[in-house]
């Protein structure tokens, strides 16, 4: 009777060691169907490669896929530990063999979120940030743009953007003079209308702008157009050339240093001869005959041009 209760003992205890508790089997069943449902929403992998700031949206965005799903904190760590490739998931399997397995089973999600950010965001760098926040201007920037950079720099000053008032005055101290300058006058409670004020006087100044651009464009075209080259100097210069008989530089007749007066050829001034032939015993107003030619007096294309003395200057002669 011994020898068959001990037989008994020893076949229910290999009973209960194959057969596993029905609350694991219930838990695997659990872990597997959150796991099945994670990958659903097709989270995207890290490797670790990517710099600080995509280490952070990657955190958003498996906490994105958190809220919609009933997990504890173990199976969020499982669900993301198959998202650590390459470099990021080499470093984390070196993390875990330095964990005991108690430790490893009561890691939360807080605690492997600093983990993930102390290694790639770490906190020298996160404060640098914070510091680019606080000097922060929309300067030559967009209004779209700087917009864009606020909100991502806030997050990393969590402390002066905790209230809707505080966030408006940050954003309306770090906009252009000529924005913060019109909206001074005004006291926003809420980031939703500083923002709103802001984009409308923007695209007030762009419009206003592009006018006075078209007004100055079409000024210069209507300078510029047909009528272009008949001013007061191009007539001057047409008329000149006419003159001449050429419109070449090289052509035009300097006045004579002797007598002051525009001529070619030999200057007669002050040697008591005629000042259209050359002769003596006459002036230039008492001569009929046809001039002779002088030397240079014939241009090209044209008949030769004489210059007679003023009367003050015949009657002197």
């Amino acid at each position: 009777m011994f020898e068959d209760l001990l037989k008994a003992v020893q076949d229910l205890g290999r009973q209960e060691t194959q057969a596993p508790p029905q609350n694991v089997q219930t838990n695997s069943n659990t872990t597997s169907s959150v796991v099945e449902q994670f990958r659903r929403y097709k989270p995207p992998n890290f490797n670790g490669m990517t710099g600080p700031l995509p280490a952070e949206e990657w955190i958003r965005g498996l906490e994105r896929i958190f809220k919609h799903l009933s997990c504890t904190d173990a199976q969020k760590v499982l669900c993301t530990e198959f998202m650590l490739v390459d470099a990021a998931g080499h470093w984390w399997e070196s993390a875990s063999r330095t964990r005991t397995e108690a430790q490893q089973s009561n890691l939360t999600w807080a605690r492997f979120k600093e983990e993930v950010m102390e290694k790639y965001f770490p906190q020298a760098l996160r404060d640098r940030k914070e510091t680019e926040f606080l000097q922060l201007k929309q300067g030559k920037m967009a209004l779209i743009d700087y917009e864009r950079k606020f909100e991502q720099l806030s997050r990393y000053a969590t402390h002066l953007v905790d209230t809707e008032q505080k966030k408006a005055r940050r954003f309306k101290l770090g906009l252009h003079p000529k924005i913060a300058g019109i909206m001074a006058s005004h006291e926003f409670t809420t980031y939703s209308q500083v923002l709103q004020r802001a984009h409308a006087i923007s695209n007030r100044l762009e419009i206003d702008q592009t006018t006075r651009e078209n007004t100055e464009f079409s000024g210069k075209r209507k300078w510029n157009g047909p009528n272009e080259g008949k001013g007061n100097g191009q007539n001057k210069r047409t008329s000149f050339e006419r003159w001449s008989g050429s419109s070449k530089p090289n052509n035009i007749v300097t006045p004579c240093p002797k007598c002051n007066k525009t001529h070619r050829g030999e200057c007669w001034y002050g040697k008591n001869v005629c000042y259209r032939c050359g002769k003596h015993g006459h002036i230039a107003t008492n001569f009929h005959d046809p001039p002779p030619k002088r030397d240079n007096e014939q241009s090209k294309g044209g008949t030769a041009r004489v210059f007679a003395l003023t009367r003050q200057e015949e009657t002197d002669n």
